[in-house]
Protein backbone atom coordinates (compact mmCIF):
# COMPACT_ATOMS: atom_id res chain seq x y z
CA UNK A 1 0.00 0.00 0.00
CA UNK A 2 1.31 3.77 -1.16
CA UNK A 3 0.67 7.05 0.82
CA UNK A 4 -2.00 7.88 -1.40
CA UNK A 5 -3.82 5.14 -1.41
CA UNK A 6 -3.72 5.35 2.67
CA UNK A 7 -5.00 8.59 2.26
CA UNK A 8 -7.85 8.45 -0.09
CA UNK A 9 -9.01 5.55 2.13
CA UNK A 10 -8.93 7.04 4.81
CA UNK A 11 -10.50 10.74 3.96
CA UNK A 12 -11.77 11.93 7.52
CA UNK A 13 -7.81 11.33 9.06
CA UNK A 14 -6.22 13.25 5.29
CA UNK A 15 -8.82 16.03 6.38
CA UNK A 16 -7.49 16.20 10.45
CA UNK A 17 -4.01 15.78 9.59
CA UNK A 18 -3.85 18.94 7.07
CA UNK A 19 -5.93 20.94 9.31
CA UNK A 20 -3.35 19.89 12.07
CA UNK A 21 -0.41 20.99 9.49
CA UNK A 22 -1.96 24.23 8.97
CA UNK A 23 -2.24 25.08 12.52
CA UNK A 24 0.77 24.27 13.21
CA UNK A 25 2.23 26.31 10.55
CA UNK A 26 0.01 29.29 11.93
CA UNK A 27 1.24 29.27 15.18
CA UNK A 28 5.07 29.13 14.09
CA UNK A 29 4.32 32.17 11.47
CA UNK A 30 5.16 34.95 14.25
CA UNK A 31 8.17 32.84 15.32
CA UNK A 32 9.63 33.40 11.30
CA UNK A 33 12.33 35.63 11.13
CA UNK A 34 11.27 37.86 8.20
CA UNK A 35 13.20 41.04 9.59
CA UNK A 36 16.33 39.07 8.00
CA UNK A 37 14.61 38.96 4.85
CA UNK A 38 15.32 40.77 2.19
CA UNK A 39 13.48 43.63 0.80
CA UNK A 40 11.88 43.25 -2.29
CA UNK A 41 11.28 45.90 -4.72
CA UNK A 42 9.58 45.41 -7.81
CA UNK A 43 11.66 46.24 -11.16
CA UNK A 44 10.87 49.82 -12.85
CA UNK A 45 11.43 50.48 -16.62
CA UNK A 46 12.40 53.55 -18.13
CA UNK A 47 12.07 54.03 -22.06
CA UNK A 48 13.00 57.35 -23.67
CA UNK A 49 13.91 58.43 -26.64
CA UNK A 50 15.06 61.11 -28.87
CA UNK A 51 13.96 61.93 -32.53
CA UNK A 52 16.39 65.28 -33.50
CA UNK A 53 15.14 67.40 -36.05
CA UNK A 54 11.79 66.89 -35.85
CA UNK A 55 10.66 69.35 -33.06
CA UNK A 56 7.31 70.81 -33.48
CA UNK A 57 8.64 74.42 -34.64
CA UNK A 58 10.53 72.70 -37.41
CA UNK A 59 7.59 70.71 -38.49
CA UNK A 60 5.35 73.51 -38.32
CA UNK A 61 7.78 75.64 -40.48
CA UNK A 62 8.29 72.66 -43.20
CA UNK A 63 7.11 73.45 -46.08
CA UNK A 64 5.72 70.53 -47.29
CA UNK A 65 3.93 70.43 -44.02
CA UNK A 66 2.52 73.51 -44.82
CA UNK A 67 0.77 72.62 -48.12
CA UNK A 68 0.03 69.29 -46.88
CA UNK A 69 -1.91 70.22 -43.33
CA UNK A 70 -3.71 73.76 -42.22
CA UNK A 71 -2.63 75.12 -39.29
CA UNK A 72 -4.41 76.71 -37.04
CA UNK A 73 -3.17 79.33 -34.05
CA UNK A 74 -3.56 79.84 -30.69
CA UNK A 75 -5.78 82.67 -31.33
CA UNK A 76 -8.42 81.21 -33.25
CA UNK A 77 -9.22 77.92 -31.07
CA UNK A 78 -7.35 78.28 -27.88
CA UNK A 79 -4.52 75.72 -28.54
CA UNK A 80 -2.70 75.28 -31.84
CA UNK A 81 -3.92 72.46 -33.85
CA UNK A 82 -3.60 70.90 -37.21
CA UNK A 83 -6.83 70.15 -38.97
CA UNK A 84 -8.09 67.16 -40.62
CA UNK A 85 -5.25 65.17 -43.21
CA UNK A 86 -8.45 64.34 -44.98
CA UNK A 87 -9.30 65.75 -48.27
CA UNK A 88 -12.02 65.41 -50.77
CA UNK A 89 -11.48 66.32 -54.25
CA UNK A 90 -13.79 69.73 -54.80
CA UNK A 91 -14.87 69.74 -51.27
CA UNK A 92 -13.88 72.37 -48.00
CA UNK A 93 -13.54 70.83 -45.05
CA UNK A 94 -15.20 72.62 -42.01
CA UNK A 95 -12.71 74.83 -40.15
CA UNK A 96 -13.01 73.50 -36.20
CA UNK A 97 -14.68 75.37 -33.86
CA UNK A 98 -14.38 76.00 -29.70
CA UNK A 99 -16.33 73.41 -28.21
CA UNK A 100 -19.69 75.16 -26.59
CA UNK A 101 -19.83 75.91 -22.55
CA UNK A 102 -22.29 73.58 -21.00
CA UNK A 103 -26.07 75.04 -21.35
CA UNK A 104 -24.76 77.72 -24.18
CA UNK A 105 -27.65 75.68 -26.94
CA UNK A 106 -29.60 73.88 -24.43
CA UNK A 107 -32.59 76.77 -25.59
CA UNK A 108 -31.90 76.08 -28.92
CA UNK A 109 -32.18 72.00 -28.67
CA UNK A 110 -35.53 72.25 -26.22
CA UNK A 111 -37.01 74.60 -29.10
CA UNK A 112 -35.93 72.17 -32.07
CA UNK A 113 -35.44 68.58 -30.98
CA UNK A 114 -38.55 68.71 -28.45
CA UNK A 115 -40.45 71.47 -29.88
CA UNK A 116 -40.42 73.52 -26.41
CA UNK A 117 -41.83 77.13 -26.61
CA UNK A 118 -40.20 79.83 -24.87
CA UNK A 119 -42.99 79.84 -22.42
CA UNK A 120 -42.10 76.46 -21.51
CA UNK A 121 -38.94 76.57 -21.34
CA UNK A 122 -38.69 79.63 -19.04
CA UNK A 123 -41.56 77.54 -16.60
CA UNK A 124 -38.90 74.84 -16.37
CA UNK A 125 -36.12 77.22 -15.81
CA UNK A 126 -37.62 78.96 -13.19
CA UNK A 127 -38.71 75.16 -11.38
CA UNK A 128 -34.88 74.66 -11.42
CA UNK A 129 -35.16 72.29 -14.02
CA UNK A 130 -32.65 73.52 -16.04
CA UNK A 131 -30.13 74.61 -14.06
CA UNK A 132 -30.91 77.67 -13.09
CA UNK A 133 -30.76 81.37 -15.83
CA UNK A 134 -30.01 80.79 -19.28
CA UNK A 135 -26.32 81.01 -20.33
CA UNK A 136 -25.16 83.30 -23.30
Amino acid sequence: MNISSFFIERPIFATVLAILITVAGLLAMPNLPISEYPEIVPPTVVVSGQYPGASPKTIAEDPQFQDRFEWYPVDQLGAEQLGSPIKFIGELMPVPTHAPSVGQHTDEVLADVLGWDAERIAKSRAKGGLGGPPKD
